[in-house]
């Protein structure tokens, strides 16, 4: 019983020291919201199929291929000869070529894929995740083709657009990394408050214990549980409403409570035991 009530004198008492207080809650709420703060939100894009550095160059019959590839080719990386893009490769603005022959798509839904020619500076070099594209655009080509020979499709009617289908997006979203700086900042700040906490103790001994001519054994052992219980109780909901705060707020956006909960009871035990 006398325990518990030496453990609620602490924690009254705590609440009543500003030092303490804005060592164990305001340094890390300061440092965690400035470090939240300058990471901002990050744009987390998925793979752009845009080619930024490949060049086309498109032979004639080709509006229609040109027009269906529109969405993964930039305007600018488009020419009208191959010399000209042979130039631009040659100085560095492009790394590879696509050179697509006359009437491509007409031969490809006749059963007849003609070779587009890749131009490069080193060998091997070409944008994979752009042919991957070209592909699909391909094969859905031919597929309508088929389709419309076989009768099942009308000769204006085609196959409607795959849900799945690559597209460029982007998506605000907090990056997860903060969730694990933000973890071990409060972590930190559990272990360097070690260094607080034995100066409060120094000075409540000096002040409360050492006033009275006897200290049983007894006593002594109370006070000093008392004391390092309250120190535990107080940094543990400090730190789990803190981190509760910036998770329902949205500044972190994901976290591992089990993992967390008990990082920092240990953590609290190692700070506490530095004082002992």
């Amino acid at each position: 019983m006398n325990l518990v009530k030496m453990t609620i004198f602490h924690l009254k008492r705590l609440l009543k020291m500003p030092l303490i207080l804005f060592m164990m809650i305001g340094m890390p709420v300061l440092i965690n919201g400035i470090m939240l703060t300058t990471q901002g939100r990050v744009d987390t894009k998925a793979p752009s199929t845009v080619a930024k550095t490949v060049a086309f160059v498109f032979n004639e019959g080709n509006e229609e291929y040109e027009e269906l590839i529109a969405p993964y080719i930039r305007e600018e990386n488009v020419y009208f000869d191959l010399d000209s893009a042979k130039e631009a490769l040659k100085k560095g603005e492009m790394t590879v070529i696509y050179e697509v022959p006359a009437n491509y798509l007409q031969k490809a839904k006749e059963g007849q894929v003609p070779t587009i020619r890749i131009w490069n500076t080193q060998r091997g070099t070409r944008d994979f995740l752009l042919d991957a594209q070209l592909t699909k655009v391909l094969k859905e080509v031919m597929l309508n083709a088929k389709l419309q020979q076989t009768g099942v499709l009308t000769k204006e009617e085609t196959l409607p657009e795959s849900d799945n289908q690559m597209v460029v997006t982007i998506n605000e979203t907090k990056t997860s990394v903060a969730s694990g700086v933000v973890m071990l900042i409060s972590l930190l700040y559990v272990i360097m408050n070690a260094s607080v906490i034995a100066s409060d103790w120094i000075n409540f001994k000096k002040s409360h214990v050492l006033k009275r001519s006897v200290v049983s054994p007894r006593s002594n052992l109370e006070i000093t549980l008392s004391f390092l219980l309250a120190y535990f109780i107080f940094m543990f909901i400090v730190n789990m409403i803190m981190m509760a705060a910036m998770f329902f707020t949205g500044l972190v956006p994901e976290m591992n409570w089990v993992v967390f909960t008990g990082l920092l009871a240990v953590t609290i035990i190692y700070s506490l035991c530095l004082n002992l």
